[in-house]
Parts: C-alpha cells; sequence; structure tokens
C-alpha cells in the first residue's frame, strides 16, 4: 500500500478481526491488505448491489421475524452470497497460486473452495426445493378472505 493512500482507524467486532487476521495470515498478506482485497471484491463483483444491504448486514435481517417463505428466501439469499464469495476465493486461489507459500498450499486451499462450493450448492439446491414445496402449500391453503358460504354455491 501507498504511504499516500488515506489512513483511517477502523472498529470492528472482535470475532471478525480474527477471522480477517486468519485470512490474512492464510493468504500471506496483511490484514490491511487482507482488508482492501475483500472490500475491492464486493465492489468490483457487484456483490453489494446484487443482494443488498440486508444479505451483507446479518444484523439487518435478524431485527426481521421471518417464517415459511420469506425465512427460506432470506436462506436461499444468504447461501447463494456465500456460493458467490466461495466461488471468488477459488479464482483467487487458483489465479493467484504463486502467492502462497508452496503449491501444495495453494492446491489446498482451491481444493478446499471446491468442496465449499460443492456443499453450497447442494444446500441452495435443497433450499431451492423447500421453496417450491412452500409455494405450493401456499397456493393449495384455503384463502382466508373468502366466505365458505358463498363458495358452497
Amino acid at each position: 500500500m501507498a504511504r499516500e493512500d488515506l489512513h483511517f482507524r477502523l472498529r470492528i467486532p472482535e470475532d471478525l478481526k480474527k477471522q480477517v487476521h486468519e485470512a490474512a495470515e492464510k493468504h500471506g498478506r496483511s490484514m490491511t491488505a487482507e482488508i482492501i482485497q475483500r472490500l475491492a471484491w464486493t465492489f468490483d463483483g457487484g456483490f453489494y448491489d446484487d443482494f443488498g444491504p440486508d444479505t451483507v448486514k446479518p444484523e439487518a435481517s435478524a431485527k426481521v421475524s421471518l417464517t415459511g417463505l420469506h425465512k427460506l428466501s432470506d436462506e436461499l439469499a444468504t447461501l447463494e452470497a456465500a456460493l458467490y464469495a466461495e466461488q471468488g476465493m477459488l479464482m483467487e486461489a487458483t489465479d493467484y497460486a504463486e502467492d502462497f507459500d508452496s503449491p501444495e498450499d495453494a492446491k489446498d486451499a482451491a481444493e478446499l473452495s471446491e468442496t465449499r462450493i460443492g456443499q453450497l450448492e447442494r444446500r441452495i439446491a435443497r433450499v431451492r426445493k423447500k421453496i417450491e414445496a412452500e409455494r405450493l402449500k401456499e397456493r393449495n391453503a384455503p384463502n382466508p378472505f373468502s366466505d365458505p358460504e358463498t363458495e358452497k354455491g
């Protein structure tokens, strides 16, 4: 990072700081470089624009009590965001393999990302099936606003 770049203090929760520290060590860069890389990635990839602020900020969605289809839709958006992030990590592991300490480390990182991607894709498929089942259930549910007497006809 150039000395002319803007400096500022950032307050983050301790557990998030720990995650950033671990990721920085894993990728062989400073915490600042890790934060810059991840922040740039969110803007470059359109991540924030695609999923919106509520998906990026878990505390925002935690304030809303969701049930049924809404809860499943929220879960799907979270899983899709995680898949998008993991795909970015895989691209980084393959595109910047020379930045790892050894070829084995790069291979391990890529394999781990591929495993996570597979797991996320399977979870997404399961949630999509649940959403379809919920939609079908809602379509077949009786209309609470209809008058049963007039429907007997």
